[in-house]
């Protein structure tokens, strides 16, 4: 009976032991998980304290450490998305706040680094207007290249000094080949007299080339000085209209028909709708890139035209292929009402158009300024173009 007894007692003994080993590995699997929680915990508000102790939007931080702004939200908040960042992403978002990966992670305590530094002189901010379309290009860039607009301004000079040069270069060379032409035809009348057709003709060419020599010289790009000295060679038109052309739109349109990849730049045929800015070529930036996006809907490309829709600011989970008709629909709900369901023709059309390529308030002020310069006329708001309701 004794026997009997230590053998039960064994027994209760060994089941005591694999209960309390199971215990311990419940804790340990319990501890680990409690971990991350807290570990995730502390590195989202740790992130969101150390983004706001350094004076930095998300957006700036996004700038500053090449991180997505959509992976920033996601990690300042955890509770909305189950994230655990990838230690290169950890990586580059502590060295853009100036701290070490684990004070970011909630390894280490945070340590005052102070604010990130103000622009030193080799690099400083800027601001300056643009139009919404083009913002919109921006984001289309970067969607296509990787390559952010802070990137593309920094480069801009660059960029623009090429195309201006290469326009001049292109322009001299014309100009050598008329006055070559011009020899020619010189060479080809022999000794005629003045009163030669041929002759004044020969004589508006050679000074047609003289102007176009000093404007090249002067880097007139947009042919100003060509108008403004046009009466002293005599031809009786302007050499071009200047609210839809000048030698350097014609350039760009030039260079943009020779790449012939017109879903992915292409020009237009005026002068940025009537823009003050307006003497560089109207443009479209991955034009067939914003109707895949839009799906197919007007209202829901001219959502994103306008402004009131930003590539940026769609949904992760409307950015698949076969959400397109979801997306067209957030689109187009982002659009004011005035300017949905419209015609080509439609007047508000025309106003949607000119104002997605004008600087914010441009547009509103000039509404105002021409509804203010028809009351001067003698015409009231229902007049002028219905009531203001």
């Amino acid at each position: 009976m004794a026997d009997y007894d230590v053998f039960r007692a064994e027994i209760h003994l060994e089941h005591l032991f694999v209960a309390f080993l199971q215990f311990v590995k419940w804790l340990e699997c319990t501890h680990c998980v409690i971990c991350e929680i807290i570990m995730r915990s502390n590195q989202s508000s740790r992130l969101r304290e150390l983004r706001k102790a350094k004076n930095l939007s998300i957006v700036r931080l996004a700038e500053l450490s090449r991180v997505s702004q959509r992976t920033i939200q996601r990690l300042e908040n955890p509770k909305e998305h189950d994230t655990t960042p990838h230690p290169s992403t950890v990586e580059r978002l502590a060295k853009a706040l100036r701290v070490e990966p684990k004070v970011l992670v909630g390894e280490s305590p945070a340590e005052d680094s102070g604010p990130v530094p103000a622009p030193t002189p080799d690099r400083v901010q800027i601001g300056a207007l643009i139009a919404p379309k083009a913002r919109l290009a921006y984001d289309l860039v970067k969607k296509r290249y990787g390559v952010s607009a802070t990137e593309i301004i920094n480069v801009a000079p660059l960029f623009f000094t090429l195309l201006a040069e290469d326009s001049l270069k292109k322009r001299r060379e014309r100009a050598r080949e008329a006055e070559d032409s011009i020899g020619r035809m010189d060479r080809a009348m022999g000794l005629g007299t003045d009163c030669d057709l041929l002759s004044v003709a020969t004589m508006l060419a050679e000074g047609a080339v003289e102007l176009e020599k000093e404007s090249i010289d002067r880097a007139d790009l947009f042919g100003e000085h060509i108008l403004s000295c046009n009466d002293h060679i005599r031809i009786p038109d302007e050499p071009f209209d200047p609210a839809i052309s000048n030698p350097f739109a014609e350039y760009l349109r030039q260079f943009a028909a020779d790449l012939d990849t017109p879903g992915i730049v292409a020009t237009t045929a005026d002068l940025n709708y009537g823009s003050p800015y307006g003497k560089f070529t109207g443009y479209e930036i991955c034009s067939d890139e914003v109707d895949r996006l839009a799906g197919g809907s007007a209202d829901a490309r001219r959502a994103l035209e306008t402004g009131h829709a930003r590539l940026p600011e769609i949904p992760e989970e409307l950015a698949l292929e076969e959400t397109g008709q979801r997306r067209a629909e957030w689109l187009s709900e982002k659009l004011p009402e005035a300017y949905r369901n419209l015609q080509e023709s439609d007047p508000m059309a025309t106003m949607a158009r000119f104002e997605s390529t004008q600087p914010p308030g441009e547009w509103e002020a000039r509404v105002k300024s021409a509804v203010a310069d028809l009351a001067q006329l003698g015409f009231g708001p229902e007049e002028a173009g219905g009531s203001q309701s």
